[in-house]
């Protein structure tokens, strides 16, 4: 009797043993499907997205162009910088290939560089894409925190020290210079260019304030104000007593649906103050924050305060 319990007692233990195993493979099958339906899904998204090395060459074909040979194949950039267009310059580079363009060449396939940075050469050169911060160490550097480093830019221009500010970089990695905090590349500036700002939406008729370097859009009218840069800040500190209260003066630029009216200069003293272009009228406000004595602003984050409005008169015209 007890032999047949026994007896009795293995097979269930072996037949739920088997279940157990036959669930675990069915859960691994299972995690494997989705983690190779995960794994296909990002492979599609970053189907266009290459990285390769090669040697920068000047193709003598159709008036002359440079050209990539990687070991891939051959590349035809679209926007290779003009620091890097030198007949043999070994570079790696990340991009992204462009299927829905033609190029007069008819050579290597056509590419629009996303990063890249020389190799084997004495002087280093780079291009990348990041976002511009300020560590409050010693000197308060500013830093581009790119996809390739972090640099510590010796020239990054004052319009461009703006916290979060998206950025494509073209420069020279110097390793001739020291700066404490010697902590990252140095980098000196040949070429930057904001990129990746939404404007903001904003109505006619109604005060807003608007960072620099950003743009403002009246979507009915579309009227795009952007906020280029601050030219000048002689304003009176507070807590000082001045004969001359001073100006701000910064720059805007005006764009009506496609047509570009170029860049204006306003003043907090009326020189002018408001802008006419067209059938609207921009009025500059103000400018924050106020100087303040024995203060240094370490960290420019001027804000302007605007006004848009439109008005009816027969004939348009700009007046700055």
């Amino acid at each position: 009797m007890k032999n047949s319990v026994r007896a009795c007692l293995l097979i269930v233990s072996i037949i739920l043993f088997m279940f157990s195993c036959q669930l675990d493979i069915s859960n691994d099958m299972e995690n494997d499907a989705t983690a190779t339906k995960a794994l296909v899904s990002s492979d599609a998204s970053l189907s266009k997205l290459i990285k390769d090395t090669g040697v920068i060459k000047y193709i003598d074909l159709e008036g002359g162009f440079y050209g990539i040979i990687g070991k891939s194949g051959n590349y035809d950039p679209v926007n290779l910088p003009r620091l890097f267009q030198q007949d043999g310059l070994r570079v790696e580079f990340t991009a992204e290939l462009v299927d829905d363009m033609a190029s007069i060449h008819m050579w290597g396939r056509i590419i629009r560089l996303v990063s890249m940075q020389t190799t084997g050469s004495e002087k280093k050169l780079i291009m990348d894409q990041g976002t511009i911060n300020q560590v409050f160490i010693q000197g308060s550097p500013w830093l581009i925190r790119g996809s390739l480093a972090t640099y510590q830019p010796i020239n990054l221009p004052r319009d461009y020290q703006v916290e979060n500010l998206k950025v494509s970089v073209v420069g020279v990695i110097r390793t001739d210079i020291v700066i404490i905090p010697a902590l990252w590349p140095i980098l000196e500036i040949v070429e930057i260019k904001k990129i990746g700002q939404s404007p903001i939406i904003v109505s006619l008729n109604r005060e807003f304030k608007l960072p620099v370097t950003q743009s403002a859009l009246v979507p009915k009218d579309q009227f795009l104000l952007t906020f280029n840069s601050v030219l000048q800040d002689s304003r009176c500190p507070i807590g000082v007593e001045c004969f001359w209260q001073g100006e701000a003066v910064i720059e805007v630029n005006v764009k009506i649906g496609s047509r570009d009216y170029g860049n204006f200069k306003m003043s907090t003293l009326g020189n002018p103050s408001i802008i006419r272009v067209g059938t609207y009228t921009v009025q500059f406000i103000d400018l924050y924050p106020y100087p303040v004595y024995s203060m240094q602003m370490t960290k420019p984050a001027y804000v302007g305060y605007f006004k848009i409005s439109r008005f009816i008169i027969s004939d348009p015209v700009i007046i700055q």
